[in-house]
């Protein structure tokens, strides 16, 4: 009772220090404990994964221009980047299991009420596809399963 009257009220800075002390106590969605957790198979694919990624663009970086001329999944020559990663994965078997799944990171960033942006590490799901329709249903279904309303959205990102 003493400690939250020395606070004080709402917007007091003291009471500020202790959101934010609450906050960083909170490491059970801190995203270094999220990495922590994945088992030591899935922390393996993702070196992998990452070193071939890695290789791929420092070639590409001395060599030539990454993008294609035709990058659809039909074209006999797709761009230079993904075409580096299927000959890496022909001649890798490790490379070859884990480099062209389709994966999604979820976060989301929203303001609290009081004001303060909060971002938070949802995790990783595989996706069949990266057509914006696939996209959709993913973010949609991730709404669905937290509740969260879609016309809340105010904005997106993608890479």
């Amino acid at each position: 009772k003493k400690f939250d009257t020395h606070v004080g009220a709402h917007s007091t800075a003291h009471n500020q220090a202790r959101r934010n002390c609450e906050a960083l106590m909170n490491q059970k969605q801190h995203i270094q404990t999220i990495i922590c957790r994945q088992s030591n198979r899935a922390r393996q694919e993702y070196r992998t994964h990452l070193n071939a990624l890695v290789d791929c663009v420092r070639f590409l970086l001395r060599q030539k221009a990454f993008r294609g001329n035709d990058e659809s999944q039909h074209s006999k020559n797709q761009d230079n980047f993904l075409e580096l990663l299927k000959f890496l994965g022909n001649h890798n078997e490790d490379i070859n299991n884990v480099t062209f799944k389709e994966q999604m990171a979820e976060a989301l960033r929203f303001v609290n009420r009081e004001g303060c942006v909060i971002e938070r590490f949802i995790g990783i799901v595989h996706v069949s596809s990266t057509t914006s329709l696939s996209l959709k249903m993913e973010i949609e279904a991730l709404f669905s399963k937290y509740g969260l309303s879609l016309s809340s959205i105010r904005g997106q990102g993608y890479d």
